[in-house]
């Protein structure tokens, strides 16, 4: 790994809309990677969104999917089937930024507290 120069551990995010020319330059250094399997409760996943403690960071998209794809997560959910993987990051803050997953935690979270989404 010699021939790395130091830039290589900066991203640079594609500015190809209006949208992303306010999003910034991430320099990886600042975060320390692990990763760690766990078993969490649906109901501790939505509580720790609504109180704050799990965050929407500004680069995710906004919530896009239709009833019937929340409907059938939510089927999958309530039959116990393995759910795919969330990845959230710890800040330096101690909360939690949602890097995929948030269609499914927000389907959980409407889900949860009964708030019906019309499309």
């Amino acid at each position: 790994m010699d021939d790395l120069n130091k830039d290589d551990d900066i991203i640079e995010v594609e500015k190809d809309s209006e949208e992303s020319e306010n999003m910034p330059t991430i320099d990886i250094k600042d975060y320390k990677f692990t990763t760690m399997g766990g078993d969490i409760q649906i109901r501790q996943l939505v509580q720790q969104i609504t109180e704050g403690d799990i965050e929407i960071p500004n680069i995710q998209r906004k919530y896009v999917w239709s009833n019937s794809i929340a409907s059938r997560f939510i089927e999958s959910a309530l039959l116990d089937l393995p759910l795919p993987s969330i990845f959230l990051c710890r800040q330096k803050n101690g909360k939690y930024l949602i890097i995929d997953g948030l269609q499914r935690l927000t389907t959980l979270k409407y889900f949860l507290n009964m708030e019906y989404i019309i499309s």
